[in-house]
C-alpha cells in the first residue's frame, strides 16, 4: 500500500503543479519509470545487495512512527551492523505498533535523530 500511495502522490503533485502553471520538471512517464525500478520490501525480509554493495544485506523493520516507515538494519555477513533509524516511536499507538528495539541488539553503529528528544508525551488515562 505505501508503494502505491508513494505513486498516487507524485501523480497528485504532477496534476496539481501542470494545472497552476507550465511544469516541466518531470511527467507523469517519468514517474511510472523510477516507480518500476522500486524493490518492494516487507518488513523482516532481508535482501542482498549487488554491485557495488555486494556482501551487503538490508532488512527493513517496522519504525513505529508512521505507516510504512522503516528502520534500516545494514550488514555485512559475519562482521558488521549498522542501524539507521533516524525517526521512529517506542511506544505501542492506535494505529501501529511501536518499533521493537530489543532486537536491536549491540550494532556497531546507530545512525539516529534527536529531534524528540526533549518532547514529553501526555499520559494515558
Amino acid at each position: 500500500p505505501v508503494y502505491k500511495m508513494g505513486q498516487m502522490f507524485m501523480y497528485d503533485l504532477y496534476q496539481s503543479q501542470y494545472n497552476m502553471k507550465e511544469f516541466c520538471v518531470f511527467s507523469l512517464d517519468d514517474v511510472d519509470a523510477t516507480f518500476e525500478k522500486i524493490i518492494q520490501l516487507k518488513y523482516n525480509q532481508t535482501i542482498p545487495l549487488k554491485g557495488k554493495g555486494y556482501g551487503l544485506t538490508v532488512t527493513p523493520l517496522p519504525a513505529g512512527h508512521m505507516i510504512g516507515g522503516t528502520i534500516w538494519k545494514i550488514m555485512k555477513v559475519g562482521e558488521e551492523e549498522i542501524i539507521y533509524a533516524n525517526d521512529f516511536n517506542h511506544k505501542k499507538e492506535r494505529h501501529l505498533n511501536g518499533c521493537e528495539l530489543e532486537k536491536l541488539q549491540r550494532p556497531s553503529l546507530l545512525i539516529t535523530d534527536a529531534f524528540n528528544a526533549t518532547y514529553q508525551q501526555a499520559r494515558r488515562r
